[in-house]
């Protein structure tokens, strides 16, 4: 009689778990499953560098500025003190000692764009250059805007 009761509870413990693991699938198969909306990305913060100098007949300024994320970058002639000249103003990356111009506007005027994208972090450059159209110096305003 012992064992017939051992084998009887037994046989009801094992049916107790099944149930238990039944139901656990049972509920682990009724998730929501339903993706939520995605999470809208943050852009980078923008940065405007603002650069100055005077420019001189066949004279060039080189200004070397860092991006930290990829994005675009715009390029201003924000002022030049005769309004009625051309100049060349450019973007690049920038080494450490030059400038590799990748996008140039060479007949660019007071408010002139150049824009262009960063493909990722690095040191960039804005370029301004006298091509030949300057009688006497000009004061400039260049802004970069960036992330």
């Amino acid at each position: 009689m012992r064992n017939t009761m051992t084998h009887w509870k037994a046989r009801a413990m094992r049916g107790a778990a099944m149930a238990l693991m039944l139901v656990a699938l049972a509920t682990a198969g009724c998730e929501d499953d339903t993706p939520g909306p995605l999470p809208t990305p943050t852009p980078p913060p923008t940065v405007t560098d603002t650069f100055t100098g005077t420019l001189n007949i066949n004279g060039a300024f080189t200004f070397p500025f860092a991006v930290v994320a990829a994005g675009s970058m715009t390029l201003t002639l924000t002022s030049i003190s005769d309004s009625t000249v051309l100049v060349s103003m450019s973007l690049g990356t920038w080494n450490g000692i030059t400038c590799a111009v990748q996008l140039a506007n060479d007949q660019a005027a007071q408010g002139a764009v150049v824009t262009g994208v960063a493909g990722s972090i690095g040191n960039f450059c804005a370029r301004i250059s006298d091509v030949g159209k300057l009688t006497e110096s000009v004061t400039f305003e260049l802004t970069v805007v960036h992330p």
